[in-house]
């Protein structure tokens, strides 16, 4: 099953804001609360999550060595 437009919208912002409650992540997202905890439960949305970390870790980890060579 592919995410829906918000599944992933909630997804991104779980990974560029990770500090954030389940409630703020409803109330940013314009969701309630109960969907939040129920699509983390998805596999589906898991692995997206996981996909957008790795990302994130790529780019800071280019980032870090091209400091580091500086």
């Amino acid at each position: 099953m592919a995410l829906k437009a918000k599944q992933r919208a909630l997804a991104e912002l779980m990974v560029l804001r990770p500090e954030l409650t389940n409630l703020q992540y409803a109330e940013e997202a314009g969701i309630d609360p109960k969907t939040v905890y129920r699509w983390k439960k998805m596999p589906e949305f898991q692995d997206y999550v996981h996909e957008l970390c790795l990302e994130k870790f790529r780019s800071l980890e280019q980032l870090a060595t091209e400091k580091l060579r500086e």
